[in-house]
């Protein structure tokens, strides 16, 4: 093997394992609560950062949104991707973000190369 060609079959399996962990992990799905925790339902600052979702039937965190297309709330919500079909959110917001890291990487890499 060359240096180009390990160079260009490491960056393949780092992109491909952080997309693969992305579409793995749980995105951040909420079950529940169906009703304001005590503590929230107190303080009447955080109380109006809360909305129900009439889809789930459970109450939203501030920054818990409802996805369209896969029917449930998510933690932290960023974006539902078509191309894995899944949501982008808490719970795999860093590896979604190692993974476009890495292909830029990559790319800048191929594109470097091809002038060479």
């Amino acid at each position: 093997w060359t240096l180009h060609q390990f160079v260009c079959m490491t960056f393949w399996c780092v992109c491909t394992s952080l997309l693969l962990l992305t579409a793995c992990k749980d995105p951040g799905i909420m079950h529940g609560p169906t009703e304001i925790p005590p503590h929230i339902a107190a303080d009447e600052s955080q109380f109006r950062d809360w909305r129900f979702c009439q889809k789930c039937q459970i109450y939203q965190g501030p920054l818990t949104a409802h996805c369209n297309d896969c029917k449930v709330c998510i933690d932290e919500l960023d974006h539902h991707c078509p191309w894995m079909s899944k949501c982008v959110g808490k719970g795999n917001m860093k590896w979604f973000k190692l993974f476009n890291l890495s292909w830029v990487i990559y790319f800048v890499y191929a594109l470097m190369s091809s002038f060479t």
